[in-house]
C-alpha cells in the first residue's frame, strides 16, 4: 500500500484523459495508413516487404530512437510543453505523408511522425507515476494504454469512412485537399487536426516530480542503464514479454485490414466498421479491466499482480491469436479477433505497472524511453517485416499473408508466455520494499 497522504482527485483523473486523447491522436496519425496500402501500393508501385517497411521501420527507428533525449527532457523539463511540440511536430509530418510523390518522400515523411509522437510516452508515465499510489496505478495506466487501441479503431474507421467520401467525390469541393488523390487527401486532413489539439495539454496542471533527494532530475542516463544492468533479468524478460506482444499487435493491426480484404474480399468501408469496431470496443474493456484486476490484486497484498495478470492474459491469446487471419469463415475470424483484442488490451498496463514497480521515479523518462527503444524498434521494426517475409518465402495464394500472420503470433507468444512466467517467479521473490532479489 502507498504511504503517499496526498488523495486522488478527479483533477488528477481529468490528467488522465487528456493524455489518453492525445495518445488516441497520436494513434489515429501514426496508424492511418494501414487501411490505405492497397491503394499506396498501386499509386507508388510498392511490394508488401516494402510496405512492411512503411508500416513498421520507418516509425519505429525514429519514435524509438528519439525517444532517448525525449526521456532525458522528460525528467528535466516541462512535460507538457514537450507534448505540444510534439503533437504539432508529428501532426505536421502527417501532412507531408499526404503530399509525398515518391516512396522514399512517404518513407521520410513517416519517420518524421515517429519523431514527433517520440516523446509521449514517456512523458505521460512519468506524470501518472507521480501523481497516482500504486494501489491505483493500474486504472490509470489502464486508461492510458487503452487509447493505444481506441485510436487503432479510430483511425481504421476514420480512414475508411474518409477514402469512402474522397474516392467518391463528396468532398471535392474542399479547396486544395480536395483535388488530392484519395490516400493523399486523408494524410492531409487527420494531420490538419493536431495543431490546435496541441493546446489541450494547458488545461491540466503538472504534479511536481517525486524526487528522492535534491538533484535527481539532473541524473544521467549512465544512472538508467546502471539501474537497468543491476537488474537486467527482470528488465530483459519484461522487454521480451512486451516485444512479442506489441509485435504480434502491430502485426495485426498493420495486415490485418489487408488480409480481410484478400481472403473475405470486403470493402474498406465495411473493414473499417467491423475491424475498427472490435478494435474500439473490446481491447479498452481489456486494459480496463487489466488495469483494475492489477489494483484489485495489489491492494490484497499481491507482489505479483501485475504479472499474474500476464500470465492470464498471454494463456487466453495464444489459441485466439492464431485461429483469427486463418479461419476459413468471417464470422469465425470477427469472434476470434474480438477474442483476442479483449486480453489483449491487457498487456500495456501489466507492462506500465512492472515497469514503474522496478524503476525508481527519478529515472522513469529515461528508463522508460530505453524500454521504449527496445521493444518499438524490434515490436514495431520487425514484427510486420517477419510477417511480410514469411508470406513471401512460405506461403502463396490470397491466404498466404493469413497464414504467415498465424505462424508469427504462434512463434512470438509463446515467447511471451516465457518471459512473463520468468517475471512472475522473480515477482514472487521480491523484498518487502519491491527490491528485486537476486538469482539464486
Amino acid at each position: 500500500m502507498s504511504t503517499d497522504p496526498k488523495p486522488v482527485t478527479a483533477r488528477h483523473w481529468f490528467m488522465v484523459c487528456v493524455l489518453t486523447f492525445l495518445y488516441i491522436y497520436a494513434q489515429i496519425d501514426g496508424s492511418s495508413i494501414i487501411l490505405m496500402v492497397e491503394p499506396i501500393k498501386a499509386d507508388l508501385g510498392v511490394s508488401d516487404t516494402q510496405m512492411s517497411l512503411l508500416l513498421g521501420l520507418s516509425f519505429a527507428a525514429f519514435y524509438s530512437v528519439l525517444g532517448l533525449p525525449a526521456g532525458y527532457l522528460v525528467d528535466r523539463a516541462s512535460r507538457r510543453k514537450i507534448m505540444g511540440f510534439g503533437v504539432v511536430l508529428w501532426s505536421c509530418m502527417t501532412m507531408s505523408c499526404g503530399l509525398a510523390q515518391t516512396y522514399w518522400q512517404l518513407f521520410l515523411g513517416r519517420c518524421g511522425i515517429g519523431i514527433g509522437e517520440a516523446a509521449i510516452t514517456p512523458a505521460s508515465y512519468s506524470l501518472i507515476r507521480d501523481t497516482f499510489p500504486p494501489e491505483k496505478r493500474g486504472r490509470a495506466f489502464g486508461i492510458f494504454t487503452a487509447g493505444n487501441y481506441i485510436g487503432a479503431a479510430a483511425a481504421v474507421m476514420l480512414t475508411g469512412a474518409l477514402l469512402g467520401l474522397y474516392g467518391s467525390g463528396k468532398l471535392a469541393f474542399i479547396p486544395w485537399i480536395g483535388g488530392l488523390r484519395p490516400w493523399q487527401a486523408v494524410l492531409v486532413s487527420i494531420g490538419v487536426l493536431g495543431i490546435p489539439l496541441s493546446l489541450l495539454v494547458l488545461t491540466f496542471r503538472e504534479p511536481a516530480r517525486a524526487l528522492l533527494q535534491p538533484g535527481d532530475a539532473g541524473v544521467k542516463f549512465s544512472e538508467a542503464t546502471a539501474q537497468i544492468k543491476g537488474n537486467w533479468r527482470v528488465y530483459g524478460a519484461l522487454a521480451t514479454f512486451v516485444t512479442c506482444f506489441y509485435g504480434v499487435a502491430i502485426s495485426y493491426g498493420s495486415w490485418m485490414p489487408t488480409i480481410i480484404a484478400r481472403t473475405w474480399h470486403l470493402p474498406p468501408q465495411q473493414i473499417g466498421i467491423f475491424f475498427g469496431g472490435a478494435l474500439l470496443i473490446c481491447a479498452p474493456i481489456g486494459a480496463w479491466c487489466g488495469g483494475h484486476a492489477i489494483d484489485v490484486l495489489t491492494k490484497r497484498g499481491r507482489r505479483d499482480a501485475a504479472a499474474t495478470v500476464g500470465i492470464w492474459i498471454t494463456v487466453i491469446f495464444i489459441p485466439f491469436g492464431i485461429a483469427a487471419p486463418i479461419v476459413p469463415e468471417v464470422g469465425e475470424m470477427f469472434f476470434a479477433l474480438a477474442a483476442q483484442l479483449l486480453v489483449a488490451g491487457a498487456y500495456n498496463p501489466v507492462a506500465a505497472s512492472i515497469l514503474a514497480d522496478i524503476t525508481p521515479q527519478r529515472l522513469m523518462g529515461k528508463v522508460t524511453a530505453i524500454y521504449l527503444l527496445v521493444f518499438t524498434l524490434l515490436g514495431r521494426g520487425f514484427g510486420p517485416l517477419l510477417v511480410a517475409a514469411i508470406s513471401d518465402h512460405f506461403y502463396s495464394g490470397p491466404q498466404g499473408l493469413g497464414f504467415a500472420l498465424g505462424t508469427a503470433s504462434a512463434g512470438l507468444m509463446l515467447l511471451a508466455l516465457w518471459s512473463i512466467t520468468a517475471l512472475l517467479r522473480r515477482a514472487r521473490r521480491t523484498t518487502a520494499d519491491g527490491a528485486v532479489l537476486a538469482a539464486s
